[in-house]
């Protein structure tokens, strides 16, 4: 069997092949999986003429892209148990995907939290460093204004 991997933007992922390698009719079967979150192609009852089953990868009601199974020519059907296997596998790799792009996110957002904790220090720092300096000018401006007559 080989295995094909493509993205939500139905490009070809994690693998050695090249686009070629799907007819039109089977990159359109790829498409409709995507797009409706079914599968399609061989085994199915959606663009059965293609060679490929298409399963698409379902996460949070979201479609992270489609895999791309192709089995031996004689192989006519598969048994229940082959195709639940099969979905199942395809059920945990969806999960991983989805894992793997929130712990992206959550990096994501931690790394802006700190940055922004980071630029409040900052911006704290300075006006305290500021602060002192202006308020010993401003103490020296009233003491001269308080004083003026004096020093005429």
């Amino acid at each position: 069997a080989e295995v094909l991997l493509y993205g939500p933007t139905q490009d070809l992922m994690g693998n050695d092949h090249d686009d070629s390698v799907l007819s039109d009719k089977e990159q359109i079967s790829a498409a409709w999986s995507i797009s409706n979150q079914q599968p399609s192609g061989r085994f199915t009852q959606t663009l059965t003429e293609n060679e490929w089953w298409f399963l698409p990868l379902l996460a949070s009601k979201q479609c992270l892209g489609v895999v791309g199974l192709k089995f031996p020519n004689a192989m006519n059907m598969l048994s229940v148990e082959q195709k639940r296997l099969a979905e199942t596998m395809i059920e945990y790799i969806a999960q991983a995907i989805s894992r793997t792009q929130l712990s992206k996110e959550l990096e994501i957002a931690n790394v802006t939290s700190e940055t922004e904790k980071l630029r409040s220090a900052l911006l704290s720092s300075v006006s305290h460093d500021l602060r002192s300096p202006l308020a010993s000018m401003i103490g020296a401006a009233e003491t001269l204004t308080h004083y003026r007559h004096v020093m005429d």
